[in-house]
């Protein structure tokens, strides 16, 4: 008699969906098997409503989807089920999204630094950290503040509660936290009211401060901005919420353990700032200097320019937080910025973190990123702290380099760390000043990959810039080399595509800034760029399915392999009056993701850019690029610039 799936005890089908919740934490395979049969259906509800997202997309709406979700969870016992919940407003890129039908990737959601939490928890890059972003609750009405508060209490098993997007937390919603006890995630906390202004010293808004002093927060992304604040010392610049967090570290919340500041320029808010120990701040926010917190991630991010000015630097967050923090504890570091046109870590930064690790503080540590933008002098003692840094901390397992990532500071990494680390994701910038920077960067050559293979045998997760090299021999060595990782399972490859001659396995990348190079290479100061070079460039550029699908058949022959991201890069190394090849490089650029199912069917698509209208509107009248062009893909109809595919990879 043949086994079947009705025939398994359900204990079994139990545990089947456990595992695959498990091992997809998007619960979509949990749903596939949900449709199955009506047996595999009931059996998959445990896991099915485990977890609910509740998107409100305004104010209106809020009341017809408590009552739908309470009718949908009223049968069955579902609501005992339900273990995570997530409130969010959409923003319009996940509803253009929705209505495109295709994969929309972004660095959000897919960050190697990541809180130690269930990933439907992790805060995601990008949600919140511009002015658009920041919103107020979409649950304003008395009656519907009342009708989550009671929703909340019914949910009698629930661990977390992710506010994910919303500024603000009614009172009412917080108690009934506090009464079920569940772990509070909130990913915008922004306090308007907590310190008292000059016109008013004894108030003190009591619904922020309870937030403040909640024990059910474990984690928080806290909105952070420049202010001045008139003291009689003087004029200081600091950001609101940054002095309260730091309290919130050191044990007024007492189980906070994941902390992110990020730099957001808000201008909704007439608040005055916190300083360090304002004599008007709510009594239990002042005390001692003990260190009773609990922090295990800590993350400072930086979003605007003004965030490089003040006194509260990422060298005095460091510092501040290091006096109320037990960084011996700290799990997770990371200093980021999002714009790249300015360096992060000061001199002062690396050289201090370097001295933490050196004496010892550092000694949990397990996953460090780092945005490596150095400034031009003083570049050599920085990276020599990065060194430094790498060579005193204990073995890590998630590593995250942006920025100009020297080879001193890759190789660096991959001696003291490759042995241990799961996680690595080497993002060097190419820039006409890192260009210019003393000192090679890395390049990610058949050869060096071929190391970082012998080196990092338990990698899962990797991402890796790789330069395009037509589909020779030397490029489709880089995709042989990564299918020896056996347990590499994520991948994303950023696909360089430059318009100079393709440089040979040990030749190092010129300067083309510089004004003195000589020979093939290409300087930007050139009016004329040989078709040839163009030829290559587009040849390099084209990505379609067909390829996409070959890279990841190549990286991945045993099935080994689960998701692959290759993400279209141009280096932008052409001159100003070859403006247009960008955008017709960016046209056959495309982007793709390619993943492996439980089933082991491969699925290709393409992700989305928003801009490719617009390249499309300056690529069709376009000239000057005819012949280059057909010599390529001769056209077979009027729209010639949808003429065009991949080339085939090497097969040597």
């Amino acid at each position: 008699m043949a086994l079947t799936l009705e025939g398994l005890p359900i204990i079994v089908l139990e545990r089947i969906c456990e595992l695959m919740a498990q091992d997809d934490p998007t619960l979509r395979t949990v749903q596939a098997f949900a449709l199955a049969n009506k047996h595999c259906c009931s059996v998959a509800q445990k896991q099915r409503f485990s977890q609910i997202h509740l998107v409100l997309r305004n104010s209106g709406e809020v009341h017809n989807k408590m009552v739908r979700l309470n009718e949908l969870l009223s049968v069955g016992g579902r609501l005992h089920y339900v273990r995570r919940l997530k409130v969010t407003r959409a923003s319009r890129e996940d509803i253009e999204w929705e209505r495109s039908g295709l994969e929309y990737s972004h660095d959000r959601g897919r960050r190697y630094l990541d809180f130690d939490m269930h990933p439907f928890c992790q805060p995601t890059d990008g949600e919140h950290w511009n002015t658009s972003s920041i919103k107020g609750c979409s649950i304003k009405r008395m009656e519907d503040v009342a009708a989550f508060a009671n929703f909340i209490r019914r949910l009698s098993h629930l661990e977390d509660l992710v506010w994910a997007d919303m500024i603000h937390m009614p009172r009412p919603i917080l108690s009934a936290i506090h009464s079920i006890g569940c772990r509070l995630h909130m990913h915008a906390l922004k306090l308007d009211c907590l310190v008292p202004s000059a016109e008013q010293p004894g108030f003190t808004d009591p619904d922020q401060f309870a937030l403040v002093t909640s024990p059910s927060f474990y984690s928080i992304v806290a909105l952070c901005r420049n202010q001045d604040f008139e003291d009689p010392l003087g004029p200081i610049h600091t950001r609101a919420n940054q002095e309260a967090v730091f309290r919130m570290v050191a044990g007024a919340a007492p189980n906070l353990a994941h902390v992110q500041l990020v730099d957001c320029d808000w201008k909704d808010s007439d608040a005055t700032s916190i300083v360090a120990r304002p004599k008007f701040l709510p009594p239990a926010l002042v005390g001692g200097e003990t260190k009773s917190g609990r922090l295990r991630s800590l993350a400072l991010h930086m979003t605007s320019r003004e965030g490089l000015t003040g006194w509260i630097t990422k060298y005095s967050q460091i510092r501040s937080l290091e006096s109320y923090a037990n960084f011996s504890e700290l799990r997770s570091l990371a200093i980021d910025m999002e714009k790249d046109d300015d360096p992060v870590l000061s001199e002062e930064v690396l050289p201090y973190l370097a001295k933490l690790a050196m004496d010892g503080n550092f000694e949990s540590l397990r996953a460090l990123a780092l945005s490596l933008h150095f400034p031009e002098n003083g570049g050599d003692r920085m990276q020599a702290a990065m060194v430094l840094l790498l060579e005193h901390l204990n073995p890590l397992e998630s590593l995250d380099l942006h920025g100009f990532v020297s080879k001193r500071t890759y190789e660096t990494a991959v001696r003291c760390h490759g042995a241990t680390l799961r996680n690595l994701r080497v993002r060097p910038r190419r820039s006409d000043w890192e260009w210019r920077h003393p000192g090679p960067r890395i390049a990610f050559t058949e050869a060096v990959v071929r190391r970082l293979v012998e080196k990092c045998p338990k990698l899962k997760r990797l991402e890796l810039p790789i330069d395009r090299k037509l589909g020779n021999a030397h490029e489709t060595g880089i995709y042989r080399a990564l299918s020896r990782l056996s347990r590499l399972a994520h991948v994303r490859l950023v696909l360089e595509v430059s318009i100079e001659t393709i440089p040979g396995e040990d030749e190092e990348i010129p300067d083309p800034y510089d004004g003195t190079t000589t020979g093939p290479h290409i300087n930007a100061n050139n009016n004329d760029i040989p078709s040839d070079r163009i030829r290559d460039a587009l040849i390099n550029a084209a990505v379609d399915a067909s390829l996409a699908r070959s890279i990841f058949n190549m990286m991945s022959p045993d099935g080994q392999l689960n998701y692959l991201e290759l993400r279209y890069m141009d280096r932008w190394d052409h001159p100003p009056n070859y403006a247009d090849l960008g955008y017709l490089l960016m046209w056959v650029g495309q982007s793709w993701s390619i993943e492996r199912d439980c089933r082991g069917e491969i699925s290709v698509r393409r992700l989305v850019n928003c801009w490719r209208d617009w390249i499309e509107e300056q690529v069709k009248d376009m000239t000057g690029y005819e012949a280059v062009w057909e010599s390529l893909w001769p056209p077979s109809g009027e729209n010639w610039w949808q003429d065009w595919r991949s080339f085939p990879l090497s097969q040597d």
